[in-house]
């Protein structure tokens, strides 16, 4: 069976009108929150590598998603910010 991405829509509801990467963002507050209870430096060092590691991928598929989906995925893009929401944008909506 072949996978068609044509047929699949731009996530826009949910957590994803929020962030475009809400899985990234959740998982750094969780790690960034047990290294603070734990009072672990080098949870807060691995976890600045691994971001980096993460943010690198993510620049890597919104090339992909914008050659994908196009003037879609601008708009979304132009609406959505990467990964943390626009808090004087939602504070006005």
């Amino acid at each position: 069976m072949t996978w068609r991405w044509s047929n699949v829509p731009i996530p826009a509801s949910g957590a994803y009108a929020h962030s475009r990467n809400p899985m990234y963002v959740g998982w750094s507050a969780a790690v960034v929150g047990a290294a603070l209870a734990r009072r672990d430096a080098w949870l807060l060092v691995g976890w600045v590598l691994a971001s980096r590691v993460v943010h690198d991928e993510v620049l890597d598929e919104e090339v992909r998603l914008a050659a994908r989906f196009g003037t879609e995925y601008a708009t979304y893009r132009r609406r959505v910010p990467r990964y943390l929401t626009r808090i004087a944008h939602s504070a006005r909506s």
